[in-house]
Order: structure tokens, then C-alpha cells, then sequence
């Protein structure tokens, strides 16, 4: 097995990056971007590129292949961002699907995160490297990243129907701290109820 290594993400790597994303989180992106996925690959690399600088984008390696991908907020990350390129969603979706995209994300950013605290917004592993232990990998580079700004906690969300990814985090220490049920998240993305979990930082 290769050694796993956990980097930041190189402006080379970001449409690599954003494609694990996207095949890792398909049921979201699918209905976010109208079925489009290489105007939403194109978008997402774009607001990527502007956000490189601000601290949120990792990158886990199994020697020069992208094995895991993991995308975190904090307050401070969150005030490196730029705001939303409203061109770029307009250009390669027209107008209404745009539009629609764009609501979506943004509904999605204004889950804010305190100043003691760490969201992990995205982790996922590519396919042809799970089992390896990359997940827990990310998860520990977390937990360091988090107690070296002084964070008290991390958060993430899953829905419910994620068991892999709820075994993983309950395994780390994480916690269910609220459960959310919606029909309109149902309609949208296919799934209706999603946990909000946090461990606390010792």
C-alpha cells in the first residue's frame, strides 16, 4: 500500500479534486446543477481557483493519484473566500438554471460556523482507494488542523442513509447533535432526513 500523504490542494489537481467530488456526491450535484456535470465541474473549479489561497482545500495522495479529497470552514477560511462568480453560473447554465444553482449553494454557505468551532463541509474517498484507512487519515489531519487554531469542536453533516460514512464518524468520536428532516431536501436530492454531528475537542 502506498503511503497516504495529506496536502493542500495544488491549482494542477483542482478539476481532479472537484471530479471526486462530484462522483462522491452525486445525488447533491446532479439536481443543484440541472444534470449538467461538466458546466457544474467548470463552476465548481472556478470558485475553487478564486478560493485556493483561503485555507479550505486538501488534497489525501496515495503516491500521485488523488485518493481523498476534504474541504473544511472556519471562521477565518470562511472571511478568505470570495464571493460567488454570478457570471460563470449564468454563462454555462442560462439564466433560470443559474439562478437556481446558485440558490442552492448559497443555501448550503449560510450554515455558518462559530469562531471555536471547525465544519468539515466535504470528505470523500475516491472508490479504488477505500479501505485503505484514508477516511480516518482525513478525519486525524481534522482533529490536528482544529486544536493547532484553537477550535473546541468539528462538525459535518450525512444523511441518514449514509451508513459507511455514519460508521466512519461515530468510530472517530462523533456524536449525532441534531437530526433535520425535510420534504423539499427529499425531492430534491432523494434523500430526507441528515444528522448534524460534532466531537468535541479534548
Amino acid at each position: 500500500m502506498s503511503i497516504i500523504s495529506i496536502e493542500a490542494l495544488k491549482e494542477d489537481d483542482i478539476k481532479d479534486y472537484i471530479t471526486l467530488m462530484w462522483e462522491s456526491f452525486e445525488e447533491k450535484m446532479v439536481p443543484t446543477f440541472s444534470g449538467s456535470k461538466e458546466a457544474g465541474i467548470d463552476i465548481l473549479a472556478a470558485q475553487t481557483k478564486k478560493d485556493l489561497g483561503s485555507g479550505s482545500y486538501f488534497t489525501a495522495r496515495s503516491g500521485t493519484r488523488i485518493a481523498g479529497i476534504l474541504m473544511i470552514k472556519t471562521l477565518e477560511t470562511a472571511r478568505s473566500s470570495g464571493p460567488k462568480d454570478l457570471k460563470i453560473f449564468f454563462k454555462r447554465l442560462g439564466f433560470l438554471k443559474g439562478l437556481k444553482a446558485l440558490i442552492l449553494i448559497s443555501i448550503e454557505d449560510l450554515s455558518g460556523v462559530k469562531e471555536d468551532g471547525l465544519s468539515i463541509e466535504a470528505l470523500a474517498v475516491d472508490k479504488a482507494c477505500r479501505g485503505m484507512g484514508i477516511g480516518k487519515k482525513l478525519l486525524a489531519f481534522c482533529e490536528e488542523y482544529a486544536k493547532k487554531e484553537g477550535k473546541k469542536y468539528m462538525e459535518l453533516g450525512v444523511v441518514e442513509k449514509n451508513q459507511p460514512a455514519l460508521s466512519l464518524y461515530h468510530g472517530f468520536g462523533f456524536k449525532k447533535s441534531r437530526r433535520y428532516s425535510m420534504w423539499i431536501a427529499e425531492r430534491l436530492f432523494g434523500y430526507r432526513v441528515w444528522y448534524k454531528m460534532r466531537k468535541e475537542i479534548a
